[in-house]
């Protein structure tokens, strides 16, 4: 319709436009404030409450919530659930919210004092970076606590390849490891070593003086062979 048409209208229906041009305007305007404010409930003081909950339930909840919103500026207060929450889900949840945040704090992590606090963040950034994590596996063989070295062989074994079959003859040969590690990695190379690394099995399954390596060895070599 014309514009000039506009004023041949009778003027109760003229302001029945106007009052409904004026309506519209406002449900977009107020769509348009709705779509640009941050919702409520993804608010990062409302988690970090959480944070104080009894429940582990809500706690675990509150550590997620804190990396999908991404709040960084939280990463503190996440180290500090990881090193001293009660609940090894919250304290796991923590390390993955804190890869997800600032993943060189939890590289960081992988040196801490406390050695469970190194075992989670070991399995956080293998599990999550996959065979990106081997410089950190690796070192974790060498970890003066034996659950991190335990936990390195653990998630080495879940990815084998060329290079874990590298890493765990290595930790099997090694005479200065206790015995139980040495027959753990003799345990994952039966299963998934190839036939190339026979002569150095069979030399383990012939020398040394630790009984249960050497039948150990015995065993992976029966298992590698069964295979050829």
């Amino acid at each position: 319709m014309p514009i000039s048409s506009f004023w041949n209208i009778p003027e109760k229906r003229k302001l029945a436009a106007v009052f409904l041009l004026v309506l519209i305007f406002i449900f977009l305007l107020v769509l348009i404030v709705r779509s640009c404010r941050k919702p409520e409930g993804e608010s990062p003081k409302k988690y970090l409450q959480g944070l104080a909950n009894p429940a582990p339930e809500d706690r675990l909840d509150a550590v997620l919530g804190l990396a999908r919103i991404k709040a960084k500026g939280t990463v503190p207060k996440l180290e500090s659930i990881l090193i001293s929450d009660p609940d090894e889900r919250v304290r796991r949840a923590a390390a993955y919210s804190i890869l997800i945040l600032d993943r060189e704090k939890l590289l960081n992590l992988l040196n801490f004092s406390d050695g469970n606090v190194r075992v989670i963040s070991l399995e956080t950034i293998s599990r999550k970076e996959k065979e990106k994590a081997y410089p950190y596996l690796e070192k974790g063989l060498s970890d003066p606590l034996f659950a991190v070295r335990q936990a390195a062989l653990v998630l080495l074994a879940q990815t084998p390849g060329p290079e874990t079959t590298a890493l765990v003859l290595r930790l099997a040969e090694k005479v200065t490891e206790d015995s139980s590690l040495r027959v753990e990695a003799l345990s994952v190379l039966s299963r998934t070593a190839g036939p190339d690394i026979l002569d150095r099995l069979n030399i383990l399954a012939g020398s040394g003086t630790d009984f249960t390596v050497r039948a150990a060895a015995v065993a992976a070599v029966k298992e590698v062979e069964s295979r050829k």
